[in-house]
């Protein structure tokens, strides 16, 4: 098993996640740019990586979040 600090970002996961972008190429034709989620860093590595390495062209969108802490103003 995989430390938890690091599930995100080992190789086998980003392989793993890189399926989300193969299936958008295959599904959506003319894609011009994907917008994708940023939590632990995984699903944008494996994504962007599979969407890039078959079409260069398409922009990849970062989505971040923000978090406010409890009790703060």
């Amino acid at each position: 098993m995989l430390p938890n600090s690091f599930r995100y970002d080992h190789p086998n996961i980003i392989a793993g996640q890189g399926t989300i972008g193969l299936e958008m190429i295959e599904q959506v034709d003319n894609i011009d740019a994907v917008v994708i989620p940023v939590g632990g860093g995984g699903l944008i590595a494996g994504v962007a990586l599979a969407i890039k390495t078959l079409n260069p062209e398409i922009k990849i969108i970062v989505s971040g979040y923000t978090t406010q802490l409890v009790g703060s103003d």
